[in-house]
């Protein structure tokens, strides 16, 4: 069931996107349309408009800022490299750079003639995927116009959707017959909204990590921290490698400018990323569903291998969907006693 449901929503994303959003934002204002209704007395139609109109107005101005922040970043970085490149170029890149011309000149003319079309698939799979990106962004470019239709859409349908979410509820109820609502009930209850718990844990781990990385970065005077924070933040999402994925690399490439206080810095600003991470965690997610990072690796790497991110959230909603049926007793454990060997005996 859980599959069927997932490849019609992936058939069906594009067109469905406004309407799973308006019942996203709905099921957020609801409790600030409650509030208004009781506190001030306003009809639900009103509160509606009001709570519509506040959560847009926020979650718009923040996207909006962070895009202007990262646009302007973005353009910084390009117009750097169309001038030349970076003007702290140390020493030893220089040279590296310099040296790049001869080395060229002195590969083997039989070698390059032997693996001529491995070269050329290299070459052909970089200019399909620059393409392919340029595509992309031609693409979103040119649709401003489904885009803009696509955000008045999703203002109505959580308009409609908050307005009306008791008579909606009461509908779908009378669906079904009183054994199943009692089954659906009592697996809703049993489970806690353990993923839901999950998943606003985790985004508000990844949060946590964008600030800090951002801060870490600013003060070690480290050049776009905003767009540096959100690939940190991004591969904080691999449950191995983390932000080390980014700063290690950085740390490296400061050491490699000569610059051996940035460096150490963003050694020290990593170490603390983990450690912090590693005291939030056990609160943010205790009671909630814990997938095991080997699940998180598989995933990942099925991803990787199908080159669609459709498997990566497919495996994610598998792993949590599993583990919250498990945490309701809905199914038995894979590793029986896992967790009596890892948690000590109260007598002790």
């Amino acid at each position: 069931m859980y599959t069927l449901v997932f490849y019609l929503w992936m058939k069906t994303f594009f067109y469905t996107l406004p309407f799973a959003l308006g019942i996203l934002l709905a099921l957020v204002i609801r409790p600030l349309v409650e509030l208004l209704q009781r506190k001030f007395k306003l009809s639900p139609t009103m509160a509606c408009m009001l709570s519509t109109g506040i959560c847009l107005a926020v979650l718009f101005s923040v996207i909006g800022l962070v895009a202007l922040y990262a646009v302007r970043e973005l353009t910084a970085l390009f117009e750097q490299l169309s001038q030349g490149g970076f003007e702290k170029w140390s020493k030893p890149i220089a040279d590296l750079l310099n040296r790049i011309p001869e080395s060229l000149q002195q590969l083997d003319p039989q070698y390059l003639e032997r693996n001529k079309e491995e070269i050329l698939d290299l070459l052909r799979s970089g200019m399909d995927l620059f393409t392919g990106i340029l595509g992309a962004v031609f693409q979103v470019l040119t649709s401003l116009p489904t885009i803009v239709t696509m955000l008045i859409v999703t203002l109505f349908t959580t308009f409609f959707i908050a307005r009306d979410l008791h008579r909606l509820t009461d509908f779908f109820r009378q669906l079904f017959s009183d054994r199943t609502r009692s089954y659906a009930k009592n697996a809703l209850k049993s489970s806690n909204g353990k993923g839901q718990k999950y998943l606003l844990c985790s985004l508000l781990m990844y949060l946590i990590t964008f600030c800090e990385a951002t801060v870490i970065l600013v003060i070690l005077g480290l050049p776009y921290p905003l767009t540096t924070g959100f690939i940190t933040a991004t591969a904080d999402i691999l449950p191995v490698l983390g932000p080390g994925l980014v700063f290690g690399p950085m740390a490296l490439y400061r050491l490699i400018c000569g610059d051996l206080a940035q460096s150490v810095g963003l050694l020290v600003g990593w170490a603390i990323l983990s450690v912090i991470r590693q005291i939030i965690e056990p609160k943010l997610i205790a009671g909630a569903i814990k997938i095991h990072p080997l699940a998180m690796l598989a995933s990942i790497y099925f991803s990787l291998v199908s080159k669609s991110l459709w498997i990566l959230l497919y495996m994610v909603g598998f792993f949590t969907l599993h583990a919250s049926l498990r945490e309701a007793g809905a199914l038995p454990e894979l590793l029986p006693g896992r967790d009596e060997e890892e948690t000590p005996h109260a007598s002790a």
